[in-house]
């Protein structure tokens, strides 16, 4: 019973430190619909014009929470399914190189997702308890991504609630991951020296259910 209690905690870590690493999930902002402007104003008022930006604003941030969700998602999922190519896809560039590079850490992947196989682990749930957090610097935008998941094997289940730091360049569209488990401030500077640094990371948790 030890021994499986405590592969599961190892494959808790090694999914938050590999990723880059419940209620409902956090509903996304709706969408503040617009008063039908008048039939013969052919200009925009100004409080129209406030209207629509921040419609549009609001319709952009949630596309955002639903696309960064949607790649936390496909991460987690390749990890405990075994596709090394997605979950190595999922990592931020720059935190492959610093583990030693592509080729390096393709073959640590492969190791881990095969134990993970093995040991019979599976991710019985997945949700994110509150929206993300966005944070942006002169060439990164951020995503603090509270993440909520169970990890069962041979009916034992561990509970996981991580925060992962999902990062893009400014004007890109897809998300990469960087872990948060550790606490690791220092760590996480090194792998990110521009993220903002009066924001302060939550800290990651995990218990036996």
């Amino acid at each position: 019973m030890k021994r499986f209690q405590s592969s599961l905690i190892v494959a808790s870590y090694l999914v938050l430190v590999v990723v880059g690493c419940t209620k409902k999930e956090a509903e996304l902002p709706l969408t503040e619909k617009l008063s039908p402007r008048a039939e013969f104003n052919s200009e925009p008022t100004g409080d129209h014009v406030s209207r629509t930006n921040n419609d549009s604003l609001q319709t952009e941030q949630a596309t955002d929470i639903s696309r960064v969700q949607s790649d936390v998602r496909k991460d987690l999922r390749a990890m405990f399914s075994g596709d090394v190519d997605t979950a190595l896809a999922y990592l931020y560039p720059k935190l492959i190189e610093l583990l030693g590079g592509s080729a390096k850490v393709r073959n640590s992947l492969q190791k881990q997702l095969a134990e993970f196989q093995n040991s019979q682990i599976t991710m019985e749930s997945l949700t994110f308890p509150e929206a993300p957090t966005f944070l942006k610097s002169a060439t990164h935008q951020f995503a603090i991504v509270p993440t909520k998941y169970i990890l069962t094997m041979k009916g034992m289940r561990m509970e996981n609630m991580s925060y992962l730091i999902a990062v893009r360049d400014i004007g890109s569209v897809g998300w990469t991951f960087v872990d948060t488990s550790a606490n690791d401030i220092q760590r996480i500077r090194k792998v990110l020296p521009d993220f903002p640094e009066d924001y302060k990371i939550p800290r990651s948790s995990r218990r036996r259910l």
